[in-house]
């Protein structure tokens, strides 16, 4: 699960970096300031503790981040997504 999940992370990084080179207006680059740096903080708080912990088999560990941690995150990240 884990390793099949770096996937879909690589495969968003690599859209976002193409989105991010696109040619955007002040309030949109605004926009997509809050969203990237509430998608690092998504990676790096959560999906990437989340990876961490399957990988060693911690499932305590690895429902305590997806219970306590991603939820906040990700209704954070979906509210700056729909005001780009």
């Amino acid at each position: 699960v884990a390793a099949r999940s770096m996937t879909f992370v690589d495969s968003a990084e690599a859209a976002w970096k193409r989105y991010a080179a696109l040619q955007q207006s002040a309030e949109e680059k605004a926009l997509a300031d809050e969203v990237d740096r509430k998608r690092r903080d998504f990676m790096e708080k959560g999906i990437k503790p989340l990876q961490k912990a399957l990988l060693e088999s911690n499932a305590e560990q690895a429902l305590m981040v997806a219970k306590n941690d991603l939820p906040e995150m990700q209704r954070s990240l979906a509210t700056a997504y729909e005001a780009l």
